[in-house]
C-alpha cells in the first residue's frame, strides 16, 4: 500500500490491538464462550494429569481427542453469535438479519471469474493501456481529464534552458522550434524520432526502477520500530507410532480399557487419589497486566469425563513410546556389536 499511495499517508494500521474495540470486545465474547475453558482444561492437565507440552507426541494426542469438540464449540458459538440482537443503531437486530436485510436491499455481489485461471485474468483483464507514473505520493485520485500532465513523472530531462518562442506565434519564426526535423524526410524522420522517444522512456523507467528501490529501502527503515518480535512458533507435534497399524492397536486398545471404565492410578483421576473436597469444579484463569485471578467452571457432567479419556489415552501412550525406546536402544546395541565383531574379525 505504502508503494501504491506513497508514505505518510496512514496507507495500514499497526500498533496494539487494545486500539480495536471492537476486536478486543468479540475476544472477550469468544473467551466467555468457550476458549477459557478449554484453556484451564489444559492447564488441569499439565497440573494434575501429566500433561507435558514440551513433548510432541503428548500434542499430537490432545489434537486426536479434542479438536473436534474444539470446533464444534467454536461452531456453536458462531451460531449463537450470528442469533444475538445487537443494539444500538442496529435496532436489535441480530447479524443473520443484517446479512439477509443487505442481500435484499443490495444485492449479492457474484464474481463471474471465480472460476478463471489467475494467469488468464493477469493477461487478459489486466490493466488497459501503459501504467502511468505518477508523482510521490499522487494517487490518481481526483484529477480531471485536462490535467494529464500531472501524471507524468517529476524527472526534467532538459537542459534547464527555457524556448523563446517569438511574439509572433503562429507565424513562421514559431515553427522553427521543431525545424531540425523537417530535413529528415518520410520514414526516416519517423524512425529517429520513435529512437529518441524509446530512449528517453528507457531512461524515464531505469530513473522509476531507482526511486523505487530507496522508497523500499526507506519504508523498510521506517516501519522497523512497529515490529515488536519475530513470529511466534508453532509447537510441534508429531504421531509417535511408524505405521497406521500402529496407530490403529493403540485407539482400539483405548475403545477397550474406557469400555470397561478403567482409570489408571498415579495420574489423579481416581476417587481415591482425590482431595477431600473431591474432583474440583473450576479452575483459577489469570488474566491481563495485573494477573487478576479470573474463576472458570469446569462441570463434572461435561469436563471430567474428558479428563478421564486423557488419562487413559495417556497412560497408553507412556508404555508405547517406552516400548520404542527400548526397541531402540536394542537396535543400537546391536549395530554397536555387529561393529565390534567386524573389527575383531578383521584382526
Amino acid at each position: 500500500m505504502i508503494m501504491v499511495r506513497g508514505p505518510n499517508r496512514a496507507s495500514f494500521m499497526f500498533g496494539s490491538s487494545m486500539r480495536n474495540q471492537k476486536i478486543e470486545r468479540t475476544w472477550v465474547d469468544v473467551g466467555e464462550g468457550f476458549v477459557r475453558h478449554w484453556r484451564v482444561f489444559f492447564t488441569r492437565l499439565e497440573t494434575r494429569h501429566a500433561l507435558d507440552a514440551s513433548n510432541p507426541a503428548h500434542l499430537w494426542l490432545v489434537q486426536k481427542l479434542f479438536l473436534d469438540d474444539i470446533n464444534d464449540d467454536a461452531d456453536n458459538w458462531v451460531k449463537h453469535w450470528n442469533t444475538h440482537a445487537v443494539s444500538g443503531k442496529h435496532h436489535n437486530q441480530t447479524p443473520s438479519d443484517m446479512r439477509h436485510l443487505a442481500r435484499v436491499t443490495v444485492g449479492t455481489y457474484e464474481d463471474k471469474y471465480q472460476n478463471d485461471d489467475v494467469n488468464d485474468l493477469t493477461e487478459y483483464y489486466g490493466v488497459v493501456g501503459t501504467p502511468k507514473r505518477r508523482r510521490l505520493g499522487q494517487t490518481g485520485a481526483g484529477h480531471s481529464a485536462d490535467t494529464d500532465d500531472e501524471d507524468e513523472p517529476m524527472e526534467d530531462h532538459s537542459d534547464g534552458e527555457a524556448e523563446d518562442v517569438p511574439d509572433g506565434g503562429d507565424g513562421d519564426e514559431g515553427d522553427e522550434v521543431d525545424a531540425s526535423g523537417a530535413w529528415v524526410a518520410g520514414e526516416e524522420y519517423e524512425s529517429a524520432h520513435e529512437d529518441e522517444e524509446s530512449s528517453d522512456e528507457d531512461q524515464g523507467d531505469e530513473d522509476y526502477e531507482s526511486e523505487d528501490d530507496e522508497l523500499v529501502t526507506r519504508i523498510i527503515a521506517d516501519q522497523e520500530s512497529n515490529i515488536r518480535h519475530a513470529a511466534v512458533k508453532v509447537a510441534r507435534h508429531a504421531n509417535p507410532f511408524r505405521n497406521q497399524d500402529k496407530e490403529d492397536a493403540f485407539w482400539a486398545a483405548l475403545q477397550e480399557i474406557s469400555d470397561l471404565n478403567y482409570l489408571p492410578r498415579n495420574l489423579n483421576i481416581r476417587n481415591d487419589e482425590w482431595d477431600d473436597d473431591g474432583y474440583p469444579t473450576y479452575e483459577d484463569l489469570a488474566i491481563g497486566k495485573r494477573k487478576q485471578s479470573l474463576r472458570v467452571e469446569l462441570p463434572h457432567a461435561l469436563w471430567l469425563p474428558r479428563a478421564e479419556t486423557w488419562c487413559r489415552a495417556v497412560s497408553i501412550l507412556t508404555r508405547v513410546l517406552d516400548e520404542l525406546e527400548e526397541e531402540a536402544g536394542e537396535s543400537s546395541e546391536s549395530a554397536s556389536e555387529g561393529t565390534s565383531s567386524t573389527g575383531m574379525d578383521e584382526d
